[in-house]
C-alpha cells in the first residue's frame, strides 16, 4: 500500500509542481506547494487504501460466514 501512495505523492508533485510553473508562480511558493500537495496526497492515498481494504475484508468474511450455512432449496 506505501508503494502505492509513494507512487501517488511522487507523481502528483510533479503534476502540482509542473501547473505552477505553467502559471508563473514564483519557484520558491511553487514548491512549498507542491510539496505540501504531494504529503496530503500521500495520507489520502494511505488512508483510502485502508478503508478499501477494510471493506473488502469484510466483505469476503461476510460471504465466507454465509457461504458456510447450510442452504435450503425451496421451490414454490
Amino acid at each position: 500500500m506505501r508503494r502505492y501512495a509513494v507512487s501517488i505523492a511522487v507523481i502528483g508533485f510533479f503534476v502540482l509542481s509542473a501547473v505552477g510553473c505553467a502559471c508563473e508562480v514564483p519557484m520558491s511558493v511553487c514548491a512549498m506547494r507542491a510539496g505540501v500537495g504531494a504529503v496530503a496526497l500521500y495520507l489520502l492515498t494511505m488512508i483510502a487504501g485502508k478503508l478499501i481494504l477494510n471493506i473488502v475484508v469484510a466483505a469476503m468474511v461476510t460471504r465466507r460466514g454465509g457461504a458456510e450455512e447450510p442452504r435450503s432449496e425451496h421451490t414454490g
